[in-house]
Parts: C-alpha cells; structure tokens; sequence
C-alpha cells in the first residue's frame, strides 16, 4: 500500500512539474510582468539591419533568423533579479537544452536552444549579473554549424 501512494505520489508530482513548463514567450510575459522589464521585439527586417553591423563570419546566420525578443531588467532590485531568474527556471528543460554555459566573476551567460534535426530553430542567450539581466530569444532555422559560432563568450558578450 506504501509502494502504491508512493507512486502516485510522484507520477502527481511529475505531472505537476510538467504542467508548469513553459515556452520563451510565455516566460518573457511573466518576467513582463513581474519585474517590468523593457521588450523589445525584433522584425526580421530589423534583425538584417543590426546584422549589417556585425563581422562577416557572423552575418550569414542572422539570414536565417525570422524574429526575435530582447527582454532587459537593468538595474533591478534583488528581488526583481531573483524573479527573473526564477521564470527562467520554468523554461521546458525537455524543449530546451544548454549549449553554452559562461560564469566569469559575478556575470552569467547561458544559451539555450530548441533544435529540430540539423538546425537549431530558437536561441535563448541569458545574461545576468549584480544588476543587469538580460534575454535574447530568436526564431528561424540555424544550421547547427552555424549556430555554434555564436557559442563563443566575447560573441555573446557583443550582442547583448
């Protein structure tokens, strides 16, 4: 009888999980929210123009990207930090996997991605530190190749 509550006890407890795992756009809204945040979404069109900036190796794979959101907390409380940080916990840990971590100091970078096939279809880059929080998630279809030219740190730095 033990066993038995046991186990409905953690398959209610893996569903509950699961119910709450979210995607980037509803985890932006709640950080929104939350935190009163500044978003700004990105047109493709606007991308391309922001692209035409970058250095040649990395223009190309800002071709394929369709949109984009930029979510930035800056200068937030402790409180607004650990808010954000924790609607970022309730991101789909099966949708989206790590492909970067960077901990430098008190500063964190983290990409995240959600692939299909050989192309990674959206890219999260988190970034965070004493003050400042920020999110970039982009939609397209990236090749893999492509994609992992972003995975270096003074990169993603430049970008955010």
């Amino acid at each position: 009888m033990i066993m038995k509550k046991l186990f409905v006890f953690a398959l209610a407890a893996m569903f509950s999980i699961a119910g709450f795992a979210k995607n980037t756009q509803d985890v932006i809204n709640d950080i929104r929210q939350a935190t009163n945040a500044q978003v700004l979404t990105l047109s493709k069109d606007l991308i391309q123009v922001q692209a035409k900036n970058l250095p040649e190796d990395l223009k190309g794979i800002f071709d394929n990207i369709e949109e984009g959101t930029i979510v930035v907390l800056s200068e937030g409380s402790d409180e607004q930090i650990k808010l954000f940080n924790d609607k970022l916990g309730e991101l789909d840990t099966n949708e989206y996997k790590t492909m970067a971590t960077f901990n430098d100091d008190s500063e964190n970078i983290k990409v995240l991605g959600k692939s299909d096939g050989d192309n990674v279809t959206e890219l999260v880059i988190i970034m965070t530190d004493d003050e400042t929080c920020a999110l970039i998630d982009v939609t397209g279809k990236i090749n893999k190749d492509n994609a992992s030219k972003l995975l270096d740190k003074d990169t993603l730095k430049s970008l955010m």
